[in-house]
């Protein structure tokens, strides 16, 4: 049902144009009708306007939908929707006008949807093509005057040289160091996200154009976690499986490169910091001083290149089989519906996903399918199928395994065990199993990415997977933090009426009572008043609020001294 109601939606771009167009024409035949003293027929104008009214409805239902689903949240989608539900309201009326052949009204309301449609029109281009569009062209045409040359400039020639040395000035103030974030990170942003969480559309209530914006987050908590920045989910969703509902671009949408993601998880390696310079980057290094007149001459000087931040050390290129698999092999696959292509242009490497059968798909009919193309997969995708440790010991013998995914399997650890020791897989699903034992998944030597939410892994297992170098663990929770320092339970006591406790008292805080004297049941060690020189205990705070009120009352259920 919701791809249905999402197809609706999509109809607003199309349906709103039809109110406009209609809504022209009838005003034209109006004015021309009136400028040559003639009546337009009325049948023709209610038709008109019946029609104006019944497309701006439509228009405003889709577009309800259209912007629920796109999650626009701006000041200019508001004002797009309320002048179109306010023309939608208006052409009701001027439609009752109309068929009531009230003349006057019908005009008024005519000429005020016209205005209204207008100003719906307008915000909704600068929602689809930026606040600026409507007045761009007039903004281009302005030009900048030459600078005039001040008396004490020196002359200027039209030789390269002088014209090379003219256009460098050695007293400006050099730019500001970029950052890591604005240099890498910024820019993956502006291509894969901002459109969806940017000033005009903002899905999950959450926007990414700004760091103070990526720490306040959404609906599900910050983008940016700055205690565990590579637990952040604006990489944790990047590397969520194409096909997991939480993965982020959706998977409809153009997908970040390896490399981009790497920049994103070495910015956040180094901390996630919005304002510290790329780590080739060397802070000590800075401009030169700019020669005087009189030690050296513009031709003379050489300017000081700025470091270049290094980039991404690119993975190692894998190897890859000799040859691709069997025609035959490949042909059985996509007849039983399971996807399978290669990981790229000209790889014998390949990606084989048997979502589409997975509830059928079982370990006699995964190892007929696969055997034939062991050597050639790269990517598995088994989710929620019912396979167990048969096909766990068959993905034991891909060589060439890097992704694999069994979420939503039986599997459990006797099963898991027989992949251990797999020296390529570098990113494992297991969410939603009953794996609970990590001694396998720490015997993988590539691993890098483990996800395992919704397993019987304990906290102290997560610990020992999250202490491992080089691994990121995607639990869906986090540890709790250490405490920086703890207190000890409080004494309540009171100063005034009492005598001022005795030393042997005060240091060993052992109580008088076994039994509150307020309420009668064994006290609690943590809830101790001194009274009287003497240590009571009393069983909770309520009794040490009652006992210090009135101690006299509760004197003759203590022990005797």
């Amino acid at each position: 049902m919701e791809p249905l109601v999402q197809f609706i939606g999509r109809l607003h771009p199309m349906l709103v144009h039809a109110p406009i167009g209609i809504l022209i024409g009838l005003v034209s035949l109006e004015i021309l009708y009136k400028f040559h003293k003639q009546t337009l027929d009325h049948s023709v104008r209610f038709i008109l306007i019946l029609l104006a009214t019944a497309s701006s409805i439509a228009s405003i239902a889709t577009g309800l939908i259209f912007r629920d689903d796109e999650g626009y949240s701006s000041l200019t989608a508001d004002l797009h929707q309320w002048f179109g539900i306010g023309l939608g309201v208006v052409l009701i009326i001027s439609c009752i006008a109309a068929g009531k052949r009230k003349l006057v009204g019908y005009a008024i309301t005519l000429c005020l949807s016209a205005g209204l449609i207008t100003a719906a029109g307008h915000f909704g281009a600068s929602l689809t093509h930026g606040a600026d569009f409507l007045t761009e062209p007039f903004a281009s045409k302005k030009t900048t005057s030459a600078p005039t040359p001040t008396p004490t400039s020196p002359t200027t020639s039209n030789s390269p040289e002088t014209a090379t040395h003219a256009s460098t000035d050695t007293n400006s103030t050099p730019p500001a160091t970029i950052s890591q974030f604005e240099l890498t990170v910024a820019p993956i942003l502006e291509n894969h996200c901002i459109s969806c969480h940017g000033p005009t559309k903002v899905k999950g209530n959450l926007r990414l154009d700004s760091p103070e914006a990526m720490l306040a987050g959404g609906e599900h908590g910050p983008a940016i976690l700055t205690a565990a920045p590579l637990d952040s989910p604006i990489l944790t969703r990047l590397l969520l499986p194409l096909d997991d509902e939480d993965h982020m671009p959706p998977d409809s949408r153009q997908q970040p490169t390896d490399a981009e993601i790497q920049a994103i998880r070495a910015w956040l390696a180094a901390g996630g910091s919005f304002t510290a310079p790329p780590p080739a980057q060397n802070p000590q290094a800075t401009p030169a001083a700019a020669p005087t007149s009189s030690s050296a001459t513009p031709a003379s000087s050489t300017p000081t290149p700025t470091p270049k931040p290094a980039a991404i050390a690119p993975r190692p290129k894998r190897p890859e089989p000799a040859s691709h698999p069997e025609a035959s092999a490949i042909a059985a696959l996509r007849a039983a519906l399971i996807h399978i292509a290669p990981i790229a242009q000209n790889s014998t490497l390949y990606e084989v996903d048997v979502a589409a059968i997975a509830p059928t798909m079982d370990d006699a009919a995964i190892d007929k399918l696969l055997i034939p193309i062991l050597t050639n997969i790269s990517d598995l995708n088994l989710a929620r199928t019912k396979i167990g440790q048969p096909t766990i010991a068959l993905t034991a013998r891909m060589p060439h395994l890097r992704k694999l995914d069994l979420s939503g399997t039986p599997i459990d650890d006797a099963a898991i065990a027989a992949i251990a020791n797999h020296k390529s897989l570098e990113s494992l699903t297991i969410t939603r199993t009953s794996i609970s034992d990590p001694a396998p998944l720490l015997t993988l030597p590539a691993l890098t990415n483990l996800y395992c939410w919704n397993t019987k892994l304990s906290e102290d297992s997560l610990s020992t997977l999250r202490a491992r170098p080089g691994l990121t663990l995607n639990s869906g929770s986090r540890p709790a933090p250490a405490a920086l320092e703890t207190e000890p339970p409080p004494v309540l006591a009171r100063v005034g009426d009492a005598a001022a406790p005795g030393p042997s008292a005060a240091q060993s805080l052992k109580p008088i009572n076994t039994m509150c004297p307020v309420s009668g049941k064994p006290i609690d060690a943590s809830k101790l008043v001194v009274y009287q020189g003497r240590v009571v205990g009393l069983c909770c705070e309520h009794c040490a609020e009652a006992f210090l009120a009135d101690p006299a009352k509760y004197a003759d259920k203590l022990p005797k001294p």
